[in-house]
């Protein structure tokens, strides 16, 4: 028995390989929109205006990125565009605010 192997004409593995390439292409593209992130940063103080030390920072949704003010009151924290932060500490209520690029 013998078999016959079918060869694909040049103008079809032409096409195969663009169509492939093209659809690679479109998969790093919507990665890299898709990860947009950038840094969030800000003081937080009390009502009198003294900061607040330890305030507890976190993404919501997001059990591993976080962070707490300094000394001074002060964070910083990467975020997407369209995530939320939780701010908590104790004895005040916890409050979500969404990480807009102009917060």
């Amino acid at each position: 028995m013998r078999i016959q192997k079918k060869m694909l004409s040049p103008i079809f593995k032409r096409e195969a390989i663009l169509t492939h390439l093209a659809l690679i292409i479109m998969l790093m593209l919507s990665t890299t929109m898709y990860a947009q992130s950038h840094s969030v940063s800000g003081t937080i103080k009390d009502g009198s205006g003294e900061p607040l030390i330890g305030v507890s920072i976190q993404i919501k949704g997001n059990t591993t990125q976080g962070t707490i003010t300094d000394l001074d009151g002060k964070f910083s924290i990467n975020a997407q565009t369209n995530a939320t932060l939780i701010f908590s500490y104790i004895g005040y209520d916890t409050q979500l605010i969404p990480a807009t690029k102009t917060s």
